[in-house]
C-alpha cells in the first residue's frame, strides 16, 4: 500500500515509481519519458476506476483528467488490454515487472 495521510506508522519497503504502459507499436513505445499530458487525449484504460489508488492520486495531484475509454478491476487484464493496442495506462513499476515475467 502506498503511504496515506493519517495517524499511521509507516515502514517504507520500496520506492515504486509510476510508469506509463503503452502498446508496443505506439509512438510512445521508444520514449524514455512519457508526456503526462497525453493521458488527457489518448485512450486511457483505468484500473480500479474511482478508487483511491496511486494513479487516481497522481492525476488529482497533476490536475489532469485522463480520457478514459475502458476500465478493469485487474492490473493484469489492463496490461493485456494495453498489449492488444486498446489504450494506455499508468501503474506502479512493480506490477508491470510481475506481468512481464509471467508472459
Amino acid at each position: 500500500m502506498s503511504r496515506r495521510e493519517g495517524n499511521f506508522q509507516w515502514l517504507p519497503l520500496l520506492n515504486d515509481p509510476m510508469v506509463a504502459w503503452v502498446p508496443p507499436d505506439s509512438i510512445w513505445a521508444g520514449m524514455d519519458v512519457f508526456p503526462v499530458e497525453e493521458f488527457a487525449s489518448a485512450s486511457y484504460i483505468a484500473t480500479y476506476p474511482g478508487e483511491d489508488i496511486d494513479a487516481t492520486r497522481m492525476f488529482a495531484r497533476l490536475g489532469l483528467t485522463p480520457h478514459q475509454c475502458f476500465s478493469s478491476t485487474d492490473s493484469y487484464a489492463t496490461c493485456s488490454m494495453v498489449g492488444a493496442g486498446l489504450g494506455i495506462n499508468t501503474n506502479n513499476a512493480l506490477v508491470r515487472g510481475a506481468w512481464r515475467r509471467e508472459r
